[in-house]
């Protein structure tokens, strides 16, 4: 797939308005707020993404926020349930609130919840605040002085719910670092020129001939975001010293990979079916009803603050 310039130019554009605005903020109050950011990014980026606003009444409900679908001229697309979330300084260490609670329970577990509903992928969307911001704070293993262009992408940036559920479980205090370091800037998802590793391949599975060369080779559009996103649980998923299970389980009509491993290994439920069954050969009918204005049914519209179509 060719490269998109103007797409790559339009996520930088809101990148760098989201940077601006926490920047203004911080200094005005010492803090952002989340949704006039996730407003302010739709706004610089469009008409590449399409926001779809509802009625904000979901947040008690189930924790997300927005439902992002990344659609490629092909049609194949895949669906995130996003919930953002600040990086914030406290009391001298970063922090991100990822395990608040409210009367329903706590977010990150509704967060799961819900994309299980959706079947799509559990995600956060991390606004990180500008270089300045994050002075002391690098990308880890990847990062590069005096200048990383990976930190300066990282404003906003994106992680996988499940590497999220992992962090908090090995330790909560250095949970918000090791998010940051593993997070994909937002930009990168639509890069085809970002560096992509062949991921871990389980001998179990290479009688599942699509399923493995969506692993080794390198991806696009909207397997790319896929793959990204896979490769933050994959990557942590090789330290996890557990057998991987061979059997498979179907995950529906309309998958690109109708059947998937369920291999979990420490995490809660299996991570190829929790992020991939996000992957589709197209968008699910109700996308298509709000992206032409139709009305949704109400206990699925009351359900998201909106629906984001990003136009790879």
């Amino acid at each position: 797939m060719n490269e998109n310039p103007a797409l790559l130019a339009a996520l930088a554009r809101g990148r760098k308005a989201v940077d601006e605005s926490m920047a203004f903020w911080v200094q005005q109050n010492g803090r952002w707020d989340e949704e006039p950011m996730t407003a302010i990014l739709c706004q610089n980026v469009a008409p590449h993404v399409k926001p779809i606003t509802f009625n904000k009444q979901q947040e008690g409900i189930i924790g997300a926020d927005w439902l992002w679908w990344w659609v490629d001229p092909s049609g194949t697309c895949f669906g995130m349930l996003v919930q953002a979330k600040n990086l914030e300084r406290k009391k001298g260490r970063w922090s991100v609130d990822f395990d608040h609670a409210n009367k329903k329970g706590q977010q990150l577990d509704l967060l799961l919840q819900a994309a299980d509903l959706f079947q799509v992928a559990p995600a956060y969307v991390l606004y990180c605040g500008d270089t300045e911001y994050r002075t002391g704070l690098h990308c880890g293993l990847r990062h590069t002085e005096p200048v990383c262009d990976r930190c300066t992408r990282a404003g906003v940036s994106v992680l996988s719910a499940l590497a999220v559920q992992y962090f908090l479980l090995l330790s909560q205090d250095s949970a918000a670092v090791d998010a940051f370091g593993h997070a994909v800037p937002l930009e990168d998802l639509a890069d085809p020129k970002v560096r992509q590793r062949p991921l871990w391949d389980d001998p179990n599975f290479s009688n599942v001939p699509e399923l493995r060369a969506f692993l080794v080779e390198r991806q696009y559009g909207a397997l790319q975001v896929a793959k990204l996103l896979f490769t933050q649980v994959s990557k942590l998923r090789r330290g996890q010293m557990l057998l991987a299970a061979p059997r498979r389980i179907g995950v529906g009509d309309g998958k690109i990979f109708p059947d998937l491993p369920v291999d979990r290994g420490h995490f809660s439920r299996s991570y190829y079916g929790n992020i991939l069954r996000g992957l589709r050969t197209e968008l699910p009918s109700y996308v298509r009803d709000a992206e032409a204005g139709r009305a949704l049914p109400p206990d699925l519209e009351g359900r998201l603050a909106g629906i984001a179509i990003f136009y790879l």
